[in-house]
């Protein structure tokens, strides 16, 4: 009897130690998103922000992707998200010593550009999806990427994408402004809710939520460098794409102050 009780046990915990790598791979990290109880002005000007709290910061330390982030001047990005009951908001607060929109370079995807991934959900897992690569159109409902391009465009009057699944569209209804400052660049974008697949917020909401930023570089070869830095931990395998490992985001809470 002692041999089986011994045996059962064993089994338990082989079962318990294959479960927790997977979970230990998901980003362990919280942002914030802050209530506005008057919505902020979307022209670049971040003084409606309470600069102090920004929910996303994304450094030399943090993970490089693809290509590399030499110093602080070369990418520091500060992401801050507000909410009310119609719209989530996005600031971004840049060092970047070379910022590079329509007017500099043509390739879209290398223009510098900020990526969010949601799982509005909060549901998603590596059983559920039944592999590590999946392809956009495996991507769940509430699974989705919305980036945005702040001197893009024909008139670098900036830019918002949703893709989710294989469906690719601008965000309807977005308002997007951004400015270029003496060391980087500012931007303020505004999402409709509803533009937003199976997204509902109010004060205590946790959604998944992950940041991973574009910075496009020229080098002194004149050469274009494009790396990708990330707040989580989505694999990137050399000479290859991004895996869209929604089970792997952080968290963002909603909350009202």
């Amino acid at each position: 009897m002692r041999n089986r009780i011994c045996l059962f046990a064993s089994c338990i915990l082989l079962l318990v130690l294959s479960v927790v790598p997977a979970m230990a791979e998901k980003n362990p990290n919280k942002a914030i998103g802050y209530f506005f109880e008057q919505a902020p002005t979307i022209d670049g000007d971040l003084s409606e922000w309470n600069l102090a709290k920004p929910a996303v910061v994304i450094e030399p330390g943090s993970n490089v992707m693809k290509g590399d982030l030499e110093s602080a001047a070369d990418l520091t990005l500060k992401l801050y998200v507000g909410w009310d009951y119609e719209y989530l908001y996005i600031a971004v607060d840049a060092l970047d010593d070379s910022v590079l929109g329509t007017f500099d370079l043509s390739d879209y995807w290398a223009q510098d550009r900020v990526n969010l991934c949601f799982d509005a959900l909060n549901d998603s897992t590596l059983e559920a999806y039944g592999k590590d690569n999946p392809g956009s159109d495996e991507w769940q409902d509430d699974d989705y990427w919305v980036y945005f391009h702040p001197f893009g465009g024909d008139e670098e009057e900036g830019l918002v994408t949703i893709m989710c699944n294989t469906h690719w569209t601008a965000v309807a209804d977005a308002e997007i402004a951004a400015v270029r400052t003496d060391d980087g660049y500012r931007t303020e974008v505004k999402l409709p809710i509803v533009q937003l697949p199976e997204l509902w917020i109010e004060e205590g909401t946790v959604i998944g939520f992950d940041v991973f930023v574009t910075d496009g570089d020229v080098n002194d070869w004149g050469e274009l460098v494009m790396s990708e830095i990330m707040w989580g931990g989505f694999d990137y395998p050399e000479g290859g794409g991004i895996r869209w490992q929604y089970w792997k985001v952080g968290a963002l809470e909603f909350v009202v102050e």
